[in-house]
């Protein structure tokens, strides 16, 4: 699996967005993800809408838990090593 971080803004700030992303897996841009500090370190959060009911819900998500680690470790790994 190819990933690819093209684009990354580090956030500033209280809240928990540490960083805005977008990757390039396999051919596929994803923009817009967003690198977030949890309970348990960072993970990174796929892009998402509201519906009218005013719910979010990803517009697309990484249904495998092996392929969603390494792209989250690429994400991260880019994060504390800018180039």
């Amino acid at each position: 699996m190819i990933t690819q971080v093209l684009r990354m803004n580090k956030v500033e700030g209280l809240g928990k967005t540490r960083a805005y992303a977008d990757i390039l897996v396999n051919g596929v841009v994803i923009k817009g993800c967003r690198l977030v500090e949890g309970i348990s370190g960072m993970f990174l959060s796929m892009p998402g809408e509201k519906n009218k009911e005013g719910k979010w819900f990803d517009i697309c998500y990484i249904n495998d838990d092996v392929v969603k680690g390494e792209i989250t470790n690429k994400v991260i790994e880019a994060y504390n090593n800018p180039a």
